[in-house]
C-alpha cells in the first residue's frame, strides 16, 4: 500500500468527526490534490466514508467530508 494511504488512514483513525479534504491534507502534510486522490481511492476500497459538504466547496466539485468506516 502506498505510504500516503497509510498516512491518511492513520490520521483519520484518531478522529471521530468528519474531516474536509483540506483538513486531512494539512494533517498529513501532503498537497490537497494528492490527498483528494488518496481519499477517493480509499473510498472506492470502502475503507473511508464520504458525505457531501456545504456549498462553499461545491463549486469546485470536491465538496466532500471524510472519515473511517
Amino acid at each position: 500500500m502506498p505510504a500516503v494511504r497509510w498516512q491518511v488512514l492513520n490520521y483519520l483513525d484518531g478522529l471521530n468527526d468528519w474531516q474536509t479534504t483540506s483538513m486531512v491534507a494539512a494533517g498529513v502534510s501532503t498537497p490537497t490534490s494528492t490527498t483528494q486522490r488518496t481519499l477517493e481511492d480509499l473510498w472506492l476500497l470502502k475503507l473511508v466514508g464520504r458525505r457531501a459538504q456545504g456549498d462553499k466547496e461545491a463549486k469546485s466539485g470536491r465538496a466532500y467530508e471524510w472519515r473511517l468506516k
